[in-house]
């Protein structure tokens, strides 16, 4: 029997069982997660790959004397990521890092911009969020209850400022850990009191494209409230990841956030800053902020093209861009240098 669900198109046969007690709590789905209480029933669709596992989800079949549900793989090939970064970690000086650093940018380059058949960016990405995520678990679990959209793109994001910091060649384990859960709380200010409003995100989306966000909330006459959330944002999102800084091995790092949304010549917000006054470093933020849009991720196998290279080859035809189009330029070396090898 083949079904499409929410998109998701597949053969029941595809379907494999798996236990609740080995879906780990606070862990990102690598498959999607359905359940089937009869075999003749269609199956219902729980979470999709990307989404975290919370505590309540968990609670709720166990409750239930459910033991098992059915997943659907995601991914048909594994990328040896855990190892390169176990040796990354683990390597003795500075020279043997960068060594095994150039291993993993290649492996990166291999799987989504050659684009690897057998691949989804969701492996890199999970890897990503159990190796370097180390902020409390309810800071995680807060934004994908309130935000899927944002939950998904800030694990993106971070990953993504992984690779960036290995391409320019910075290594220092401690430092990526720390650059890794700025990015990923970079838009937590968007959170009001309740979920976020579609205005606003589609304000974001918005000001990511054509940097458009501010004039799009007041050309819809959206309340002031909402105008200030967007402009003021990551003020707030600092202030927010303050209360978290003993979990930072550099706690000055947290205020990369403030210069995520300011432009080259100084027009952007929320305090108008140019190029010239902002570190390199601090110019990743903007970088996987420009590459990964806002909108719900739909994971699949060989997903690199839709993830990565399409944004990459769109910002090389970019006129303007001036901060991101900069920091491209690190990786625009690797592509040449593995279009050469693949050639």
């Amino acid at each position: 029997m083949r079904y499409s669900i929410n998109g998701i198109t597949f053969n029941v046969e595809e379907l494999k069982s798996v236990k609740l007690d080995q879906l780990k709590e606070s862990s990102i789905l690598d498959a999607h997660l359905f359940f089937q209480p009869v075999k003749a029933m269609k199956p219902i669709l729980l979470l999709k790959a990307g989404d975290i596992v919370e505590a309540e989800f968990l609670e709720k079949y166990k409750t239930q004397n459910i033991e098992s549900l059915c997943s659907l793989p995601l991914s048909a090939g594994q990328s040896n990521y855990q190892e390169c970064f176990s040796r990354f970690t683990n390597a003795e000086n500075e020279i043997e890092r960068q060594i095994v650093a150039q291993e993993i940018v290649e492996l990166f380059m291999n799987d989504f911009y050659l684009e690897n058949e057998n691949i989804s960016f969701l492996s890199y990405s999970k890897f990503c969020f159990e190796y370097f995520y180390s902020l409390p678990t309810k800071v995680a679990t807060n934004l994908s209850s309130k935000s899927l959209v944002l939950f998904s793109r800030a694990h993106l994001c971070a990953s993504l400022g992984i690779m960036t910091c290995l391409v320019n060649k910075i290594v220092d384990p401690a430092f990526l850990k720390d650059f890794y859960n700025v990015i990923f709380c970079m838009d937590i200010g968007l959170l009001d009191e309740g979920e976020l409003s579609y205005s606003v995100l589609d304000a974001c989306e918005r000001e990511r494209v054509s940097h458009g966000g501010i004039d799009f909330l007041k050309n819809q006459k959206r309340p002031q409230r909402e105008i200030d959330l967007f402009i003021n944002h990551p003020r707030r999102s600092v202030a927010i990841l303050e209360k978290y800084k003993s979990y930072f091995n550099s706690p000055e790092i947290i205020d990369f956030i403030k210069y995520h949304h300011e432009k080259a010549d100084g027009s952007g917000f929320p305090d108008k800053i140019p190029y010239d006054s902002i570190t390199n470093i601090e110019t990743f933020l903007n970088f996987s902020d420009f590459i990964i849009p806002f909108r719900s991720i739909d994971y699949f196998i060989g997903d690199g093209r839709s993830i990565i290279k399409d944004a990459f080859d769109s910002l090389e035809k970019e006129k303007s861009r001036e901060i991101e189009k900069k920091v491209f330029e690190k990786y625009n070396k690797v592509i040449i240098w593995k279009q050469g090898d693949a050639a």
